[in-house]
């Protein structure tokens, strides 16, 4: 499985072993945009491992 995530449309892509796209879901990313800088409140581009899940029941539009 593969997830792509689009900062410009604020959208997660997940992709099956086949390569489709299962689901999409909308997200939020950081405030300021893309950026690489730790601390920058921006989102981070690359390649990347979850290895959690936050903000399950925060209101739309919430800032972590």
């Amino acid at each position: 499985m593969r997830i792509r995530v689009d900062l410009g449309r604020q959208r997660l892509e997940l992709f099956g072993k086949d390569g489709a796209c299962i689901r999409r879901y909308a997200v939020s990313t950081g405030e300021r945009g893309a950026g690489e800088r730790s601390g920058s409140l921006r989102t981070p581009r690359g390649r990347h491992r979850i290895r959690a899940c936050i903000g399950a029941g925060a209101p739309a539009g919430a800032v972590f």
